[in-house]
């Protein structure tokens, strides 16, 4: 694109709306195969760091750990989330059929959201499960615990980690999820369960959960499955519960049309005070197809001046065919999605998604990648599968 085009489109962008320049992984570079990643011995389990702590290769966590969460603790540590899930594609390969086989089953297995904790976003520890006895969640199947957000809140002079997730909704139809709360005193809990779903919509598949706080309000975005919108839900002030019941309204819809937008989800909203034209509000945003032998996934972004919107696509802004910021190219790692992002103490911003190795169906691991500008947007390109220069922590717990 020329240069004056392209500052054109940030001019337009900036007037419309009233991350920092990083290394990338190109297609190019990107050599490795999906079956030479699946081979490298020294990623197992933790991420690769050269000696002089400097770099790191994807992915950080060889493990299954889907749409991940991350926060920084107080005590310094970085502290994810991700989603825990029943193995119902293979459950009939086994037998497992009736409800009370399947009870059994997830609890001798635990089917709950897991926790790792890092000092420098690379190296990653297994800190266990998150929820307190979760297959005693009443309102819950027991099944599903979906896309974790974990915030860290002060209230009353106590500090709280305060955990939304998705949720089957015990005794109803296939596919009816609300989102649930649940609060902790640390960060790798166990989360205590609030008791009731905190947001049911009747019609609405309500999935990945996002909590911003902003002064002295509160705010849920939330992702509906097949619905393909994005809802904003006020929160009561120095709580978890919805504000007066509002289950909000929806601030982004799908366009399914668009290459990674049959559906929306798993949003992630980050304020940026450094974009190009001026102070910006970004909406991240998944779709179309997380998992499964057809999976087709990516990160798109939209932006506003305002938290509550409106949102305006990327797309939209640049005259472009797609919104997506992160996407797949090649066979090295397939379906890349479902952010969070979080900076480094150099103020550098850094996005953590998962994605599949190669065809591998099963694991969907944790990578990270530095979050550049492009053309005025968040940029991260492909996923990268080379060194690259690591998140610069000054404190290492």
């Amino acid at each position: 694109m020329p240069v004056n085009e392209r500052r054109i489109i940030i001019v337009i962008f900036s007037f419309l709306l009233a991350t920092v320049p990083a290394k990338l992984c190109r297609a190019d570079s990107c050599a490795d195969s999906g079956q030479q990643l699946l081979q490298r011995g020294h990623h197992n389990l933790q991420g690769s760091f050269q000696e002089d702590g400097e770099t790191y290769v994807n992915p950080v966590w060889n493990n299954d750990f889907p749409d991940p969460s991350v926060v920084r603790g107080g005590d310094g540590r970085f502290y994810a989330y991700g989603t825990g899930n029943a193995p119902f594609a293979i459950w009939d390969e086994m037998g497992i059929t009736s409800p009370e086989q399947r009870a059994k089953y997830v609890e001798k297995h635990e089917v709950n959201i897991k926790v790792l904790s890092s000092p420098d976003l690379v190296h990653w520890t297994s800190e266990g499960m998150a929820l307190k006895s979760p297959q005693d969640i009443a309102w819950s199947d027991g099944l599903q615990f979906w896309a974790p957000d974990v915030s860290k809140q002060s209230w009353n002079g106590e500090d709280w980690y305060v955990m939304y997730y998705a949720a089957q909704l015990n005794g109803e139809e296939e596919n009816h999820k609300c989102i649930g709360a649940a609060l902790s005193q640390t960060a790798t809990g166990p989360f205590q369960d609030v008791g009731e779903p905190v947001l049911c919509r009747p019609g609405y598949v309500a999935i990945d959960p996002h909590r911003v706080d902003v002064g002295a309000e509160s705010f849920l975005f939330w992702g509906s499955g097949v619905n393909g919108s994005i809802f904003m839900t006020p929160l009561q002030p120095n709580g978890w519960g919805l504000l007066d019941g509002d289950m909000g309204n929806p601030v982004l819809h799908s366009d399914f049309a668009s290459e990674y937008e049959g559906t929306i989800e798993g949003v992630w909203v980050d304020h940026d005070a450094h974009a190009p034209g001026g102070p910006t509000w970004w909406l991240y945003y998944s779709g179309s197809n997380c998992c499964g032998d057809e999976a087709h996934y990516g990160v798109s972004v939209a932006g506003s001046r305002n938290l509550t919107g409106l949102y305006h696509k990327k797309a939209f802004l640049t005259s472009e065919n797609s919104s997506a910021i992160l996407f797949q190219e090649g066979d090295a790692f397939q379906a890349p999605g479902h952010c969070s992002i979080i900076v480094d103490d150099e103020g550098g911003p850094w996005m953590l998604y998962h994605a599949f190795i190669g065809l591998d169906r099963e694991n969907r691991v944790l990578m990270i990648d530095r979050v550049s500008y492009k053309d005025g947007f968040p940029w991260v390109g492909t996923p990268s599968n080379s060194s690259m220069d690591a998140p610069k922590i000054a404190w290492k717990p």
